[in-house]
């Protein structure tokens, strides 16, 4: 299976979705500031194909928003909501990032 979260190489501001897939949780950011949440999606997806893993996209529950990410802290502040996927479930976040090391905030 994919890692559970993949952090961004760089502290900024990131769209990012939380995806549940066989009652696993799997954080991923955008690789820029600004993007599709879509697109984190299909990389995502990109993952699952490449590590032999089949499955419909309508297996996968999609939640999204924004984080800034402080490396340097360790820590992250997620809030908002996306567009397309909706707002994500808090309780879901926090078990994708337990196992981390990173302290996150949620607005």
């Amino acid at each position: 299976m994919p890692p559970q979260v993949i952090l961004p190489e760089k502290s900024g501001t990131y769209k990012f979705i939380l995806i549940q897939f066989h009652e696993q949780s799997y954080l991923r950011c955008s690789r820029i500031p600004v993007g599709y949440h879509r697109d984190i999606l299909e990389r995502f997806m990109h993952e699952l194909e490449v590590s032999g893993i089949s499955y419909q996209e309508d297996e996968l529950k999609i939640s999204g928003g924004w984080v800034k990410v402080d490396l340097e802290s360790r820590t992250m502040n997620f809030y908002g909501e996306s567009s397309v996927f909706g707002r994500f479930d808090e309780a879901r976040l926090r078990e994708a990032v337990r196992l981390s090391g990173i302290r996150l905030n949620i607005e």
